[in-house]
C-alpha cells in the first residue's frame, strides 16, 4: 500500500498562488514602464533577473526529481521487504522523499509558474501521498498553461478516479485514447492496479463502486 499522508497546512494555498502567479504574468520588464526610458543597464538587469529566476526554478525541479525518483525506489524496496519493520521504515523514508519532492517542485513553480514539465512530477508526488484534490489543481494549472499536455492529461485522468470521479476519470481516458495510444495505455494499467488496490480494501469506495470501474477497465482492455 502506498503511503498516505495528511495534507500540510496551507498546500492548497500554495497552488492557488501559484496559479494566481502564472495568470498574472511575468513581471513587468523596464521597456513596459510607463513613461520610463530603458537604459541599458535596465536591459541587461531584466534579462539577468530572468536568467536567476529560470536557474533557481530550474534547480528546484531537478532537486524535486530526484526526491521522486528516490521514493519511488524505496517504495519498490519496501515491497519486496518480508520484515514488518524494515517495510516500514522504508515506507517511512519514501513518504519523506515524496514531501520534499513537493516542497521543492512548489518552490520551482512558485518562481517559474510556466516551468510546464515541473506540474506532471508534483502532480504525482501528490497522488502518491494520497493527495487527489490537490494533484487535480495541479493538473488543471497545468492544462490551462499548456492545453495538449499530454503527461498532464493522463495524470488528471489518474487523479479524477483517485478522488472518486468515476465518469469524469472515464471521460478522460476516452478523451484520450483519441489523442495517444500510449499514454491511455499508461492510464488504463493504472485504472487496473487502483481495481485490484480497492478489491482488497475499498474504502473510501463503495464495492458496487469498484466493480463498475472493474467492468469499465474489463471492457477497454478487450478493446484495445
Amino acid at each position: 500500500m502506498r503511503p498516505r499522508s495528511t495534507p500540510s497546512a496551507g498546500s492548497l494555498a500554495i497552488l492557488a498562488l501559484l496559479l494566481s502567479a502564472f495568470l498574472a504574468g511575468p513581471p513587468v520588464a523596464a521597456q513596459d514602464r510607463p513613461n520610463e526610458e530603458p537604459s541599458s543597464f535596465d536591459t541587461l538587469m531584466d534579462r539577468t533577473d530572468m536568467g536567476n529566476v529560470a536557474q533557481t526554478a530550474r534547480m528546484a525541479y531537478h532537486t524535486g526529481v530526484r526526491e521522486l525518483e528516490q521514493a519511488r525506489k524505496l517504495e519498490e524496496k519496501a515491497a519486496e521487504t518480508p520484515e514488518e519493520a524494515k517495510r516500514a521504515k522504508h515506507q517511512k523514508r519514501a513518504l519523506a522523499s515524496y514531501e520534499r519532492a513537493i516542497e521543492s517542485l512548489t518552490d520551482a513553480l512558485r518562481t517559474q509558474p510556466t516551468l510546464v514539465e515541473a506540474y506532471d512530477p508534483l502532480g504525482r508526488a501528490f497522488l502518491a501521498t494520497g493527495r487527489p484534490e490537490e494533484a487535480l489543481s495541479v493538473y488543471a494549472a497545468a492544462l490551462r498553461l499548456a492545453p495538449e499536455l499530454i503527461e498532464a492529461k493522463e495524470g488528471l485522468g489518474e487523479a479524477l478516479l483517485e478522488a472518486g470521479r468515476v465518469r469524469d476519470a472515464a471521460a478522460a481516458y476516452e478523451s484520450l485514447r483519441g489523442e495517444d495510444g500510449e499514454a491511455a495505455a499508461r492510464l488504463l494499467a493504472a485504472m487496473r492496479r487502483w481495481v485490484d488496490r480497492h478489491r482488497e480494501t475499498p474504502e473510501p469506495f463503495s464495492p458496487e463502486v469498484v466493480e463498475a470501474v472493474a467492468t469499465l477497465v474489463q471492457q477497454w482492455e478487450q478493446e484495445s
